[in-house]
């Protein structure tokens, strides 16, 4: 793959396998409507990568946003724009005016290997508003990102104790994104449940 061949290139020219990969930091986030579902999507087949894959909302914060006058990003510039950044995703991707969110708690930060280890920060947001109410939003909101919504039960386990994905969630789960496979565990390790046994 590419990012193989970045990979051994960093290495070869600068002894750091990292020297030409980004590390912009992703944000995904765990939203739960007032009648606890967990809301995900499907991605097109338009995003950048792990198309047609299951994902919770989320993206990247963007730097330009949190500079000062001159030009340079300060701490506290920087810690509004992350915590905001999963906020603003969620309003462009499922519709969701920011009123009715809460604000985002960090459920942790980790490398996602699958995406050539750029780091991701899991959040945990709560929505005002049911899941039906949501659908509606999403259907009226015009994101690209995506094709379809998915409510999962905020209290299911999605593993059996042999480690299979329970029958019922095959479908829609067998994909997910590392990123939010990661923001789901920590969730579920947050709430008593754990994605992963």
């Amino acid at each position: 793959t590419l990012g193989e061949g970045l990979k051994s290139l960093g290495k070869a020219i600068c002894n750091n396998y990292r020297a030409f990969i980004s590390d912009c930091l992703g944000v995904s986030g765990i939203v739960t409507t007032s009648d606890n579902y967990v809301i995900l999507i499907k991605r097109s087949g338009i995003t950048g990568e792990f198309q047609g894959f299951i994902d919770c909302p989320g993206g990247h914060p963007e730097p330009d946003q949190a500079l000062d006058s001159a030009s340079n990003i300060t701490g506290d510039s920087f810690v509004v724009e992350l915590f905001d950044s999963i906020l603003e995703e969620i309003v462009e991707e499922i519709n969701i005016p920011k009123k009715y969110l809460s604000d985002p708690v960090l459920l942790g930060i980790a490398r996602q290997r699958l995406s050539n280890g750029r780091p991701v920060a899991a959040f945990k947001i709560r929505c005002a508003l049911d899941a039906s109410s949501v659908q509606m939003l999403y259907e009226k909101g015009d994101s690209t990102e995506s094709v379809r919504i998915i409510f999962l039960p905020s209290n299911c386990v999605l593993q059996d104790n042999r480690g299979s994905l329970l029958p019922s969630l095959q479908k829609d789960l067998a994909n997910l994104t590392p990123g939010c496979a990661f923001a789901l565990d920590q969730f579920w390790k947050v709430c008593g449940k754990r994605l992963c046994n």
